[in-house]
C-alpha cells in the first residue's frame, strides 16, 4: 500500500532509484564512506538478490523525485521485532514530511506482517541529536545506551517502539 503525506508518496523502491538513494547518502552530513557503503550493499541485497527476506526497501517521493528512502527488515532470531535500518532523508527536503512519510509506512508494513516491536540503533553524537529528536517525537523510547561503541565518546543508542500486530 503506497502511503502518501502532503505532497509525499512512499512506495518499494526500485532499480532505477539506486543512484538517488546513493546522492542522498551522500548528501546527509552524518554518514561515513564506509557506512555509504554498507547502506549500498545492502539496497544491493534488496534489488538484485533474489526471494531475499531480510530487507524491506521503500523510496519517498515528492514531484516525481527521490526524496528519501527507508530500510527495515524482521529479526528472525526474535517474535516480531523488526530492525529500522536506515533512513535517510534529502538535506534540501527536510521538515517537508518526507521522514514521518516513511516511517508511518514502515511502521504499517510491520505491523500488517505481524510485527510488535521496532528497534532503531543511531548515534549519541551531536550530530544526530535532530536523528534522535525524530524518533522520540514518533514515540520511540530510547531502551538502551552502550557507552563508546562507535568510537571513544560516540555511544551506541537503541530506541524502540511498541507497534500493533496485524493493524
Amino acid at each position: 500500500m503506497p502511503a502518501t503525506g502532503t505532497d509525499v508518496t512512499v512506495t518499494p523502491t526500485r532499480e532505477q532509484e539506486r543512484p538517488a538513494i546513493e546522492r542522498i547518502l551522500r548528501r546527509c552530513s552524518v554518514f561515513s564512506e564506509a557506512e555509504v557503503v554498507v547502506a549500498l550493499e545492502v539496497l544491493d541485497v534488496y534489488l538484485y538478490r533474489l526471494n531475499q527476506e531480510d530487507y524491506q526497501v521503500y523510496s519517498a517521493k515528492c514531484g516525481g523525485a527521490v526524496a528519501g528512502y527507508v530500510c527495515f527488515g524482521r529479526n528472525t532470531m526474535t517474535d516480531g521485532t523488526f530492525e529500522l535500518y536506515w533512513i535517510a532523508v534529502d538535506p534540501e527536503q527536510h521538515r517537508r514530511g518526507v521522514g514521518r512519510s516513511l516511517m508511518a509506512l514502515a511502521e504499517y508494513e510491520i505491523a500488517r506482517q505481524s510485527g510488535r516491536l521496532v528497534s532503531v540503533e543511531t548515534s549519541s553524537r551531536e550530530d544526530y541529536h535532530a536523528t534522535r529528536k525524530f524518533y522520540l517525537d514518533r514515540g520511540y523510547r530510547q531502551a538502551a545506551l552502550v557507552a563508546d561503541y562507535y568510537a571513544a565518546g560516540d555511544a551506541k543508542v537503541i530506541l524502540t517502539k511498541k507497534v500493533a500486530r496485524g493493524s
